[in-house]
């Protein structure tokens, strides 16, 4: 079991900024309410999809794909973090 098993979000956070600290890393969390799962992680269009849908449709004119669908939240996410720390430089 890892960290997250055994204790509450608040403690997860709590550990993870110290070793950011330790590492000289920098921790980027995502809004509480950023809707990953509704972000095409390659054009940033923003569709509706019920949280039974395991497959993610783009449907933007732009760039049709498919990907599953938490693939492309990790993915939606990484790009949040690449915008965010680029606003902060």
């Amino acid at each position: 079991m890892g960290v997250g098993a055994d204790c509450g979000f608040y403690e997860f956070k709590r550990q993870l900024t110290y070793k950011c600290e330790w590492y000289s890393s920098e921790l980027v969390i995502a809004p509480r309410f950023y809707p990953s799962s509704q972000i095409c992680s390659n054009c940033g269009h923003q569709q509706k999809m019920p949280l039974h849908l395991r497959t993610y449709v783009s449907v933007c004119a732009a760039f049709r794909r498919k990907a599953l669908r938490n693939a492309n939240v990790v993915n939606a996410v990484l790009k949040l973090t690449e915008i965010l720390m680029l606003l902060s430089t």
